[in-house]
């Protein structure tokens, strides 16, 4: 069996091959799209980086088909994209990201499909949706039904209802933030989403950061 500290030396190791894989052509910053008519022809969501590189033409095309498409279609497209550049690879991983609708978690206002970092209040941000996908293809192994999980930091709820899909209801989910205004608003988030009756049958629960019992 893997020591623990072989363990996370593996994952630190996965993390950064694939950050490495990726950061060359995905956007680094928080990037502030403009606002698009669904008339229009074509589209440019992001700004320009500091070096000058241009917004990959398939991310543009799955921008502008979002803003005429419903929502279930728009979070679809999202993961269907992550898949083409194999941000994506495992089909649970898949599975988890359309049930879990994005859309849920992004305060009103937001383009929660962008793959972009977004502001959530607070000098908080919910991440972009190609570092939530490899944060769950890199903790598959330790998501599977049945096992335990805890999410520090865990903003909107949204890996926190996707970790709580991954376990299963006979598994066990816990997020801890220390922003009570997020701790509340993370709940009324799940709530609305696939994970909501796992907060009703005890196996997902979001506390404010300090002491937490969680019986073993």
């Amino acid at each position: 069996m893997m020591s623990r500290r072989r363990a996370v030396q593996h994952l630190r190791e996965r993390f950064r091959s694939c950050f490495l894989a990726h950061r060359s052509d995905r956007p680094t910053s928080i990037h502030r799209p403009q606002p698009v008519s669904p008339h229009c022809s074509s589209v440019a969501p992001y700004s320009s980086s500091s070096s000058g590189a241009s917004p990959r033409p398939g991310f543009l095309a799955m921008e502008h088909g979002l803003w005429s498409s419903g929502a279930s279609d728009k979070n679809k497209a999202m993961v269907e994209q992550l898949q083409r550049y194999g941000v994506i690879k495992s089909t649970k991983v898949a599975e988890v990201m359309e049930t879990i609708d994005r859309g849920l978690f992004v305060p009103p206002g937001g383009s929660p499909y962008f793959d972009s970092p977004m502001a959530i209040g607070y000098n908080a941000t919910i991440s972009a949706p190609h570092m939530h996908a490899a944060c769950l293809e890199l903790l598959e192994d330790h998501l599977q039904p049945g096992m335990r999980a805890l999410d520090v930091g865990s903003g909107t709820g949204y890996l926190t209802a996707c970790f709580a899909l991954m376990v299963g209801p006979e598994g066990r989910v816990v997020g801890v933030e220390h922003i009570p205004e997020l701790v509340a608003s993370s709940t009324e988030n799940i709530k609305k989403s696939a994970a909501g009756p796992q907060l009703t049958d005890g196996s997902l629960s979001i506390h404010i950061s300090g002491f937490i019992y969680i019986q073993t």
